[in-house]
C-alpha cells in the first residue's frame, strides 16, 4: 500500500480544530485508516493490522497468553466463527504485523516494568530474614524455653499479611485514578508511594523499645561501640512486644500494599495500550517475569550471607527505593498512553504518542487503523457521512454502545452468574491453595517443625528460582495446552506435592527428610507457576465481553486480595495447631477445586466469547 503524500498528511492535521474536538466542517470521519473497502481488503490480504483482524479484538491488557484470545468481526455467522476459527488464527500467527519492539517502546516499557518490580520485592521481603526481625521486634515465634508463642505468631502474620488489605484498597482506586490523571501519571504518583512505604518498613527499628532482655533493652539510638541498635536478645517477658516498632511496620507494609495494588492494575494495563496487539501476551510475560525475578531477589538477599542478618535487615526492606528512584529519573521515558489520550477526548497527542511508539509516520496505514481501533474501543464509534455507524463495527461494542456495566448489574444477571462464579472461586482457590504461606512463612514453619536452617535456606532459593523457570515455561504451555488442561493439572500436581511436603514434615530429622522437603516445595511452586497462578488473571479478558470486563476483573481481584489476607492470617496458628498436618487443610481446597473446575471450567483458548458462553450454558 502506496504512503501518502505529506501534503496529503498535513491536511490530516488541519482536520482538527482542536485538541479536543474535530473540525465539524469536514463531513467525513477524521480518522481515516483507510480510503475505501477496495484497500481495506487489500490490507487484509497483505497480512497487515486492520479492523477486521482477529488481533484487532485482543484486550488492551498485558496478559500472559491474551494473544491466544481470537475472535471475529459481526459480520460473520456464528456457523462462519466456528468453521474458520483455527484456520484464522493459525493464519493470523504468521501474518507481517506492524514494527514490534521499537526503541521508545522499549524505553517505556522497562520504565514501566520498574513498578512491576517493586511489587515483587515487597511480595518476598518479609519471609528469610524473618528471624532476626521477629527478635528485634520482641515477638519471636518461641520463647527461652523453647515453648511456641502463638500471639507473637499472630502479630507477624498480621504485619505481613496487613499487606494484602492495603493491596486491595490499591486495587480498587488505581483504575479510576488512572483514568482521571492519566497512567504516566499514575505510575509516578504511586512511585512516591512505594518510596515512603520501604522508608517506613526500614525505619522501623528507630522507636524506642523497653522490652527487658536478659542483655539489657533495646535502643533507638545507634551505639557509640558500634553494635546494632535492634540487636536482639533473650526475652525475659515473652508478653512484651516492641509496639512502636511494629505499628511502625504494620503502617509501611500497608503503605507498599497500596503502591502495588495499584501496580498489579496499571501496569498491565499501560503496557496493553502502548504495545501492539500481537505484543501484549508478550508484555504481559514480562511483567510476570520482573514480578518474580523480584521475588526471587528479595528472598536472596534475605539471606544471612547477605542483608539477613542483626545488623542489615533494615536495608532491606529501604532498599525498594532503589528502583523507585529509577523510575523517576527515567520517567522522561514513560509516555502517556495514547489510549487515555483517545479516552480523554484528545485524539491529536494520542496519534504523537502513538507514532513515536510504532516509530512510524503519521500516514501508516496500519498505524491509522490501530488508532481507529482505539476510538472504537473507547465508544467513539466512527460514523458514516449519513451519520450511521458503520457496517464494520466491532461486535463487542454493540451491545453497551461502549459503556461498561456495573457489578450490581451483572451480578442480577443469570447469564453472567456461572462465569462470575468461576472467575471469583478460581482466585480463592489460587491463595487458599497455600502458595502465598509457602512464599510468606517457609521460614518460620519450616523451623517449627524442626527443619534444619540451611535446609530451610535452600528450600526458599530453590523454590523462588522454580518460580522464575516455569513462569517463562508457562506461557509456551499456555499457547499450546490450554487455560482447562492447565489449570486442572496444576491443582491436581499441587494436591500431589502438598502429600510429600506433609509427609517430610510429619519425619523430621531423617536422613531422606531434608531432600523431600526440597522436591516437594520446588514441585508444589512449580505446580502453581504453569497453571493456577496465571490463569486466574487472565480468564476475566476472556469469560466476559468489552462492557463486563472492568467490573468482573476488578470484583476478582478484590476477591484475591480478600483471599491472601484471610489465608495469612490464619497460616500460622493453623502451623501451631496442626504442625506437619498444617497444609491439609489447604490440600483440601485444591481437592474440592479440581472437582468443581473439572465440572465447570470451560477451555477459552483459541474461541470467541459466543463459543464460550455456549459451552458454560450446556
Amino acid at each position: 500500500t502506496a504512503r501518502a503524500h505529506p501534503a496529503v498528511a498535513m491536511a490530516m492535521r488541519k482536520n482538527y480544530s482542536t485538541p479536543t474536538q474535530l473540525d465539524s466542517h469536514d463531513p467525513e470521519p477524521v480518522l481515516r485508516p483507510v480510503r475505501s473497502e477496495q484497500d481495506l481488503a487489500d490490507m487484509t490480504s497483505m497480512g497487515m493490522f486492520t479492523r477486521r483482524s482477529s488481533f484487532a479484538d485482543v484486550p488492551y491488557l498485558a496478559l500472559p497468553g491474551i494473544n491466544s484470545r481470537v475472535s471475529v468481526t459481526a459480520s460473520q455467522s456464528a456457523q462462519s466463527v466456528r468453521s474458520d476459527l483455527d484456520a484464522r488464527f493459525l493464519q493470523q500467527a504468521d501474518m507481517t504485523l506492524m514494527p514490534s519492539f521499537t526503541p521508545s517502546l522499549l524505553k517505556a516499557t522497562f520504565a514501566a516494568l520498574l513498578s512491576a518490580f517493586q511489587f515483587g520485592y515487597n511480595n518476598g521481603n518479609m519471609n528469610t530474614q524473618a528471624g532476626v526481625m521477629r527478635e528485634s521486634y520482641s515477638i519471636p515465634s518461641v520463647a527461652a524455653d523453647g515453648s511456641p508463642l502463638p500471639t507473637n505468631d499472630a502479630i507477624w502474620g498480621f504485619c505481613v499479611s496487613v499487606f494484602c488489605l492495603g493491596a486491595l484498597l490499591g486495587c480498587n482506586m488505581s483504575g479510576q485514578l488512572a483514568d482521571r490523571w492519566g497512567r504516566k501519571h499514575f505510575l509516578l504518583v504511586n512511585n512516591l508511594l512505594f518510596m515512603v512505604g520501604g522508608l517506613l518498613e526500614g525505619l522501623s527499628f528507630l522507636p524506642a523499645c523497653t522490652c527487658p532482655l536478659s542483655g539489657g533493652t533495646f535502643s533507638s539510638i545507634w551505639p557509640r561501640d558500634g553494635t546494632s541498635p535492634w540487636a536482639p536478645g533473650s526475652v525475659a517477658d515473652p508478653t512484651c512486644v516492641c509496639t512502636l516498632r511494629v505499628l511502625t511496620l504494620i503502617v509501611g507494609r500497608a503503605v507498599s500494599g497500596v503502591s502495588c495494588g495499584g501496580a498489579t492494575v496499571v501496569v498491565p494495563m499501560y503496557l496493553g495500550e502502548i504495545s501492539p496487539p500481537q505484543l501484549r501476551g508478550t508484555l504481559g510475560t514480562a511483567f510476570q517475569l520482573t514480578m518474580v525475578v523480584a521475588m526471587l531477589v528479595a528472598q536472596v538477599l534475605g539471606l544471612p550471607a547477605f542483608l539477613g542478618t542483626v545488623d542489615l535487615w533494615p536495608f532491606l526492606l529501604a532498599v525498594i527505593c532503589v528502583p523507585a528512584a529509577m523510575q523517576l529519573m527515567l520517567q522522561s521515558w514513560l509516555l502517556e498512553s495514547p489510549r487515555w489520550y483517545v479516552m480523554a477526548g484528545m485524539e491529536v497527542p494520542a496519534e504523537d504518542v502513538l507514532m513515536q511508539l510504532r516509530d512510524t509516520p503519521i500516514d501508516d496505514p496500519q498505524l491509522q487503523e490501530e488508532l481507529f481501533c482505539m476510538v472504537e474501543a473507547c465508544g467513539a464509534v466512527a460514523q458514516g457521512a449519513n451519520g450511521t455507524p458503520k457496517e464494520d463495527t466491532r461486535e463487542a461494542l454493540a451491545p453497551s454502545g461502549g459503556r461498561s456495566r456495573t457489578l450490581g448489574s451483572m451480578l442480577r444477571d443469570p447469564a453472567l452468574r456461572l462465569p462470575l462464579s468461576i472467575s471469583v472461586g478460581l482466585m480463592f482457590v489460587q491463595q487458599w491453595s497455600g502458595i502465598n504461606n509457602a512464599f510468606n512463612f517457609s521460614s518460620t514453619f519450616l523451623s517449627q517443625n524442626n527443619m534444619d536452617t540451611d535446609t530451610i535456606m535452600v528450600i526458599a532459593v530453590a523454590m523462588n528460582v522454580g518460580n522464575v523457570v516455569v513462569t517463562a515455561l508457562s506461557v509456551y504451555l499456555m499457547d499450546r495446552a490450554g487455560r482447562r488442561v492447565l489449570v486442572l493439572g496444576s491443582m491436581a500436581a499441587m494436591i500431589a506435592s502438598t502429600g510429600l511436603l506433609t509427609v517430610a514434615l510429619t519425619f523430621p530429622g531423617r536422613s531422606w527428610t531434608a531432600g523431600l522437603a526440597v522436591l516437594a516445595v520446588v514441585l508444589f511452586v512449580a505446580s502453581f507457576g504453569i497453571g493456577l497462578g496465571p490463569i486466574p488473571w487472565l480468564l476475566p479478558a476472556e469469560i466476559f465481553g468489552m462492557d463486563e470486563r472492568a467490573a468482573a476483573s476488578g470484583f476478582s481481584a478484590s476477591c484475591n486480595w480478600l483471599a491472601n489476607f484471610a489465608a495469612g492470617q490464619v497460616f500460622l496458628p493453623l502451623s501451631n495447631a496442626l504442625g506437619g498436618l498444617s497444609f491439609i487443610p489447604f490440600g483440601a481446597v485444591l481437592c474440592l477445586g479440581l472437582a468443581l473446575y473439572y465440572v465447570y471450567m470451560p477451555e477459552t483458548r483459541g474461541k470467541s466469547l459466543e463459543q464460550i458462553r455456549d459451552e458454560m450454558r450446556r
